[in-house]
């Protein structure tokens, strides 16, 4: 996996590009509270499983498209 991850959503206002980076380091600002845990996977690759919207699920229009 990288640490940018772009896309397009489209919607009733028109199609939006977006980009998200990866969080960056914090080890210098680390004041022994944060926890250690595994990594949250937000997308499997391939399909839009676990993904919710705010409205019904038929009216959202999401798609995932090339995939590799």
């Amino acid at each position: 996996m990288g640490a940018l991850l772009q896309g397009k959503m489209t919607g009733h206002g028109g199609p939006i590009d977006f980009t998200g980076y990866r969080s960056p380091n914090i080890r210098d600002r680390d004041d022994a509270t944060w926890l250690k845990s595994a990594p949250t996977t937000l997308f499997n690759g391939k399909d839009l499983t676990g993904w919710t919207g705010l409205g019904s699920a038929d009216n959202l229009g999401w798609t995932v498209e090339n995939t590799l």
